[in-house]
Protein backbone atom coordinates (compact mmCIF):
# COMPACT_ATOMS: atom_id res chain seq x y z
CA UNK A 1 0.00 0.00 0.00
CA UNK A 2 1.17 3.49 -0.86
CA UNK A 3 0.40 6.31 1.56
CA UNK A 4 1.28 9.94 0.91
CA UNK A 5 1.49 12.58 3.61
CA UNK A 6 1.13 15.84 1.77
CA UNK A 7 -0.27 19.35 1.53
CA UNK A 8 -2.15 20.42 -1.57
CA UNK A 9 -0.15 23.59 -2.37
CA UNK A 10 3.30 22.18 -1.63
CA UNK A 11 5.41 22.06 -4.80
CA UNK A 12 7.34 19.12 -3.37
CA UNK A 13 4.11 17.17 -2.82
CA UNK A 14 2.64 18.20 -6.16
CA UNK A 15 5.52 16.51 -7.97
CA UNK A 16 4.77 13.24 -6.23
CA UNK A 17 1.08 13.39 -7.07
CA UNK A 18 1.95 14.01 -10.72
CA UNK A 19 4.25 10.97 -10.76
CA UNK A 20 1.60 8.82 -9.08
CA UNK A 21 -0.93 9.95 -11.68
CA UNK A 22 1.48 9.21 -14.54
CA UNK A 23 1.95 5.67 -13.22
CA UNK A 24 -1.75 5.25 -12.39
CA UNK A 25 -0.92 4.01 -8.92
CA UNK A 26 -3.49 3.72 -6.14
CA UNK A 27 -2.56 5.65 -3.03
CA UNK A 28 -4.01 6.70 0.30
CA UNK A 29 -4.01 10.43 1.02
CA UNK A 30 -3.04 11.85 4.41
CA UNK A 31 -3.57 15.55 3.86
CA UNK A 32 -1.89 17.65 6.53
CA UNK A 33 -3.17 21.06 7.57
CA UNK A 34 0.03 23.09 7.60
CA UNK A 35 -1.65 26.33 8.60
CA UNK A 36 -0.27 28.45 11.42
CA UNK A 37 -3.21 27.49 13.63
CA UNK A 38 -3.20 23.71 13.02
CA UNK A 39 0.49 22.91 12.37
CA UNK A 40 -0.21 19.22 11.77
CA UNK A 41 3.20 18.78 10.13
CA UNK A 42 4.81 19.66 13.47
CA UNK A 43 2.79 17.12 15.45
CA UNK A 44 4.75 14.50 17.45
CA UNK A 45 3.12 11.76 15.37
CA UNK A 46 4.27 13.22 12.06
CA UNK A 47 7.73 14.15 13.31
CA UNK A 48 8.28 10.47 14.06
CA UNK A 49 8.20 9.70 10.35
CA UNK A 50 9.62 13.02 9.13
CA UNK A 51 11.82 14.76 11.73
CA UNK A 52 12.17 17.81 9.47
CA UNK A 53 8.44 18.49 9.73
CA UNK A 54 8.00 18.96 5.99
CA UNK A 55 5.97 17.29 3.25
CA UNK A 56 5.84 15.02 1.39
CA UNK A 57 6.48 11.69 3.07
CA UNK A 58 5.73 8.44 1.26
CA UNK A 59 5.03 5.23 3.18
CA UNK A 60 5.17 2.06 1.09
CA UNK A 61 4.08 -1.09 2.90
CA UNK A 62 5.26 0.39 6.18
CA UNK A 63 8.60 1.66 4.83
CA UNK A 64 9.13 5.44 5.06
CA UNK A 65 10.67 7.39 2.16
CA UNK A 66 11.38 11.10 2.59
CA UNK A 67 12.52 13.99 0.35
CA UNK A 68 10.61 14.63 -2.85
CA UNK A 69 13.40 13.96 -5.36
CA UNK A 70 14.28 10.72 -3.57
CA UNK A 71 10.61 9.72 -3.58
CA UNK A 72 10.36 10.32 -7.34
CA UNK A 73 13.33 8.05 -8.02
CA UNK A 74 11.97 5.47 -5.58
CA UNK A 75 8.63 5.34 -7.35
CA UNK A 76 10.32 4.75 -10.68
CA UNK A 77 12.45 1.96 -9.18
CA UNK A 78 9.59 0.31 -7.29
CA UNK A 79 7.08 0.64 -10.14
CA UNK A 80 9.05 0.50 -13.42
CA UNK A 81 5.95 0.36 -15.58
CA UNK A 82 5.36 3.66 -17.39
CA UNK A 83 8.97 4.72 -16.70
CA UNK A 84 9.74 8.33 -15.85
CA UNK A 85 13.46 8.17 -16.65
CA UNK A 86 15.10 7.99 -20.08
CA UNK A 87 16.57 4.67 -21.22
CA UNK A 88 20.22 5.56 -21.84
CA UNK A 89 22.79 6.30 -19.14
CA UNK A 90 23.65 9.64 -20.78
CA UNK A 91 20.04 10.77 -20.91
CA UNK A 92 19.55 9.72 -17.27
CA UNK A 93 22.56 11.86 -16.37
CA UNK A 94 21.06 14.79 -18.28
CA UNK A 95 17.79 14.31 -16.43
CA UNK A 96 19.57 14.32 -13.06
CA UNK A 97 21.45 17.51 -13.92
CA UNK A 98 18.01 19.11 -14.14
CA UNK A 99 16.47 17.47 -11.08
CA UNK A 100 19.44 18.26 -8.84
CA UNK A 101 18.68 21.96 -9.35
CA UNK A 102 15.68 21.52 -7.07
CA UNK A 103 17.83 20.55 -4.09
CA UNK A 104 20.55 23.05 -5.01
CA UNK A 105 18.38 26.04 -4.26
CA UNK A 106 15.36 26.12 -6.53
CA UNK A 107 13.02 24.69 -3.92
CA UNK A 108 14.29 27.06 -1.22
CA UNK A 109 13.92 29.99 -3.59
CA UNK A 110 10.42 28.85 -4.50
CA UNK A 111 9.50 29.14 -0.84
CA UNK A 112 11.09 32.58 -0.65
CA UNK A 113 9.07 33.87 -3.61
CA UNK A 114 5.82 32.32 -2.39
CA UNK A 115 6.27 33.54 1.17
CA UNK A 116 7.18 37.11 0.21
CA UNK A 117 4.37 37.58 -2.28
CA UNK A 118 1.45 35.46 -1.09
CA UNK A 119 1.86 33.14 1.88
CA UNK A 120 2.95 35.77 4.41
CA UNK A 121 -0.57 37.24 4.39
CA UNK A 122 -2.10 33.92 5.47
CA UNK A 123 0.59 33.47 8.12
CA UNK A 124 0.14 36.92 9.68
CA UNK A 125 -3.66 36.63 9.58
CA UNK A 126 -3.44 34.00 12.32
CA UNK A 127 -2.19 36.64 14.77
CA UNK A 128 1.20 37.31 16.38
CA UNK A 129 0.91 34.69 19.14
CA UNK A 130 0.00 31.83 16.79
CA UNK A 131 2.70 32.92 14.34
CA UNK A 132 5.27 32.89 17.14
CA UNK A 133 4.24 29.34 18.08
CA UNK A 134 4.45 28.29 14.43
CA UNK A 135 7.98 29.60 14.01
CA UNK A 136 9.15 28.29 17.38
CA UNK A 137 7.92 24.78 16.58
CA UNK A 138 9.58 24.68 13.16
CA UNK A 139 12.43 22.13 13.42
CA UNK A 140 14.70 23.60 10.71
CA UNK A 141 16.75 26.63 11.80
CA UNK A 142 17.51 28.07 8.34
CA UNK A 143 13.94 27.57 7.13
CA UNK A 144 12.66 29.23 10.30
CA UNK A 145 14.92 32.28 9.95
CA UNK A 146 14.17 32.65 6.25
CA UNK A 147 10.43 32.53 6.95
CA UNK A 148 10.78 35.05 9.76
CA UNK A 149 12.52 37.52 7.44
CA UNK A 150 10.17 36.96 4.50
CA UNK A 151 6.98 37.14 6.57
CA UNK A 152 8.10 40.38 8.19
CA UNK A 153 9.50 42.16 5.13
CA UNK A 154 7.58 40.69 2.20
CA UNK A 155 8.60 42.36 -1.06
CA UNK A 156 11.36 44.18 0.79
CA UNK A 157 13.01 40.95 1.88
CA UNK A 158 16.71 40.89 1.00
CA UNK A 159 16.26 37.22 -0.01
CA UNK A 160 13.73 37.94 -2.77
CA UNK A 161 15.91 39.45 -5.56
CA UNK A 162 18.36 36.56 -5.49
CA UNK A 163 15.50 34.04 -5.51
CA UNK A 164 13.91 35.63 -8.58
CA UNK A 165 17.32 35.87 -10.24
CA UNK A 166 17.83 32.15 -9.73
CA UNK A 167 14.52 31.38 -11.44
CA UNK A 168 15.43 33.64 -14.34
CA UNK A 169 18.69 31.80 -14.92
CA UNK A 170 17.06 28.37 -14.72
CA UNK A 171 14.23 29.36 -17.07
CA UNK A 172 16.74 30.70 -19.59
CA UNK A 173 18.48 27.31 -19.54
CA UNK A 174 15.12 25.56 -19.93
CA UNK A 175 14.28 27.77 -22.90
CA UNK A 176 17.51 26.72 -24.58
CA UNK A 177 16.88 23.03 -23.94
CA UNK A 178 13.25 23.14 -25.08
CA UNK A 179 14.10 25.04 -28.27
CA UNK A 180 15.34 21.83 -29.82
CA UNK A 181 13.40 19.16 -27.95
CA UNK A 182 9.91 18.39 -26.73
CA UNK A 183 11.25 17.31 -23.32
CA UNK A 184 14.17 18.31 -21.12
CA UNK A 185 16.05 14.99 -21.24
CA UNK A 186 16.34 12.20 -23.76
CA UNK A 187 13.33 13.09 -25.89
CA UNK A 188 10.88 11.57 -23.37
CA UNK A 189 8.74 12.95 -20.56
CA UNK A 190 10.74 12.36 -17.39
CA UNK A 191 11.30 13.33 -13.77
CA UNK A 192 13.08 16.41 -15.10
CA UNK A 193 9.88 17.70 -16.68
CA UNK A 194 7.88 16.90 -13.54
CA UNK A 195 10.37 18.59 -11.23
CA UNK A 196 11.14 21.70 -13.26
CA UNK A 197 7.63 21.94 -14.67
CA UNK A 198 6.12 22.04 -11.21
CA UNK A 199 8.52 24.79 -10.12
CA UNK A 200 7.46 26.83 -13.14
CA UNK A 201 3.75 26.21 -12.62
CA UNK A 202 3.93 27.19 -8.96
CA UNK A 203 5.81 30.45 -9.28
CA UNK A 204 5.10 31.96 -12.65
CA UNK A 205 2.23 30.21 -14.44
CA UNK A 206 -0.24 32.55 -16.10
CA UNK A 207 -3.31 32.00 -18.18
CA UNK A 208 -1.42 32.89 -21.35
CA UNK A 209 1.19 30.22 -20.76
CA UNK A 210 3.93 32.85 -20.90
CA UNK A 211 6.36 33.70 -18.11
CA UNK A 212 7.26 37.37 -17.78
CA UNK A 213 9.60 38.61 -15.04
CA UNK A 214 9.83 42.13 -16.42
CA UNK A 215 9.65 43.93 -19.72
CA UNK A 216 13.11 42.65 -20.61
CA UNK A 217 13.01 39.36 -18.70
CA UNK A 218 12.97 35.83 -20.13
CA UNK A 219 9.81 34.20 -21.36
CA UNK A 220 9.27 30.47 -21.07
CA UNK A 221 6.83 29.42 -23.75
CA UNK A 222 8.31 26.63 -25.88
CA UNK A 223 5.61 26.18 -28.51
CA UNK A 224 6.29 22.47 -28.75
CA UNK A 225 8.26 21.64 -25.62
CA UNK A 226 6.62 23.65 -22.89
CA UNK A 227 3.06 23.29 -24.14
CA UNK A 228 3.64 19.53 -24.19
CA UNK A 229 4.54 19.61 -20.49
CA UNK A 230 1.48 21.67 -19.61
CA UNK A 231 -0.85 19.44 -21.61
CA UNK A 232 0.03 16.25 -19.70
CA UNK A 233 -3.14 14.81 -18.17
CA UNK A 234 -1.42 14.30 -14.82
CA UNK A 235 -0.43 17.97 -14.63
CA UNK A 236 -3.84 19.09 -15.80
CA UNK A 237 -5.43 17.15 -12.97
CA UNK A 238 -3.09 18.78 -10.48
CA UNK A 239 -3.74 22.25 -11.83
CA UNK A 240 -7.51 21.87 -11.74
CA UNK A 241 -8.17 19.76 -8.66
CA UNK A 242 -5.52 19.22 -6.01
CA UNK A 243 -6.05 16.39 -3.57
CA UNK A 244 -7.22 18.00 -0.34
CA UNK A 245 -9.48 17.47 2.63
CA UNK A 246 -10.54 21.11 2.59
CA UNK A 247 -13.50 22.62 0.79
CA UNK A 248 -11.50 22.95 -2.43
CA UNK A 249 -12.17 20.60 -5.33
CA UNK A 250 -10.39 17.26 -5.05
CA UNK A 251 -8.39 15.30 -7.58
CA UNK A 252 -10.46 12.29 -6.49
CA UNK A 253 -13.19 13.61 -8.81
CA UNK A 254 -11.04 13.03 -11.90
CA UNK A 255 -8.45 10.47 -10.73
CA UNK A 256 -9.77 7.12 -9.46
CA UNK A 257 -6.35 6.15 -8.09
CA UNK A 258 -6.37 8.40 -5.03
CA UNK A 259 -8.13 7.39 -1.83
CA UNK A 260 -8.97 10.26 0.50
CA UNK A 261 -9.07 9.17 4.14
Amino acid sequence: MLELYHYDHSTAAQKIRIALAEKRLDWVSHHLDTSVAKREHFSPEYLKINPRGIVPTLVHDGKVIRESQVILEYLDDAFPEAPLRPASAFDKATMRLWTKLIDEGLHVNSRVVGMCIVVRHAKTAAGPEELKKYLNEMPEIVRKENDRINIELGLDSPLLPRAIGHFKAVFEDMNEALAGSTWLAGGVFSLADISLGDAHLREFWGGSGVVKFSTDGPELKGEDGWSAVISRTSIGERLLKDATLSGRLSVIDVNPHVIIE
